[in-house]
């Protein structure tokens, strides 16, 4: 009596534990840049990215995969989650927050630390009625 309830468990524990381990669609094949990478760029865990993409539209899927991976977060922003994709707005959008981001990216080192202003910008002194530093 014992062993012909444990059969039925057991099976049903094997075949739940296929289902799970299968659930998540995206794998590591799927993106188009190392996965630490794109968390990095995005500003999420790693698991929290898949869980993302996983979830995200395919045609948002398909848009990001054919971008750089840096301007992976002006079109999350910018679309809306997909709901403008090919959209004028949203590549109007897309393009001006990218521009933004390059503007201010020579202030930062690889790894991640704020460099500052550059040693000409300091020499200069030059600074708004506020008193910050103004370097162009």
């Amino acid at each position: 009596m014992r062993l012909s309830f444990i059969v039925p468990v057991a099976g049903f524990l094997f075949a739940a534990a296929i289902v799970i381990g299968s659930a998540n669609p995206a794998t590591a094949q799927s993106y188009p840049y190392p996965v630490d990478e794109i968390a990095s760029e995005m500003g999420m865990t790693t698991e929290r990215f898949e869980r993302w993409w996983s979830q995200a539209p395919a045609s948002m899927r398909g848009e990001l995969a054919g971008q750089p991976l840096a301007k992976w977060g002006p079109s999350v922003i910018c679309d809306v989650l997909g709901f403008r994709i090919g959209s004028t707005e949203g590549a109007d959008c897309r393009e001006q927050k990218y521009a933004d981001r390059m503007a201010t990216a020579d202030r930062w080192n690889a790894d991640g630390t704020y460099k500052g202003p550059s040693e000409a910008c300091l020499a200069r002194n030059k600074t708004d009625k506020w008193g910050r530093l103004i370097c162009d």
